[in-house]
């Protein structure tokens, strides 16, 4: 049911990506197709439920306003087919390198991420291969 993904990263913006449905191929929103293999198998990890790994709102008081005030290190943002759309804002930890602090859109809760659960879903935009074009 996802129509578009996209993953901004704020350092990186070259890396950044948006992939598209059109028909039944999956493109970057630039124009260029990815190789069906690579988007069949990047779609297949939106199998299930992903779970964050704490709500820490309690912990880390007006951490979740401070954040809100500064881009995020990573954005993604899901629209599916309905149009409505869900975006994960996440921030690097200097204190805890092995997850995120994050918040989604419309939520009231400051969470944590683990790499060990997100970086699946981390590709840069090199990664993806593109189809070959053949004259």
């Amino acid at each position: 049911s996802i129509d578009e993904f996209e993953v901004t990263y704020q350092t990186e913006p070259e890396n950044s990506f948006t992939l598209v449905k059109r028909e039944d191929k999956r493109a970057f929103k630039e124009g260029e197709s990815v190789k069906p293999g690579e988007a069949e198998s990047f779609r297949g990890l939106f199998k299930g439920k992903i779970y964050a790994e704490e709500i820490v709102t309690q912990y880390y008081p007006g951490k979740i306003e401070a954040l809100k005030k500064e881009d995020a290190d990573i954005l993604i943002r899901v629209r599916y087919q309905d149009q409505s759309t869900r975006e994960i804002h996440m921030y690097e930890r200097e204190e805890n390198p092995n997850n995120f602090f994050a918040w989604i859109e419309g939520e009231p809760e400051l969470i944590t991420v683990q790499h060990f659960v997100i970086d699946k879903f981390l590709k840069k935009r090199g990664q993806l291969v593109v189809e070959e074009v053949v004259s």
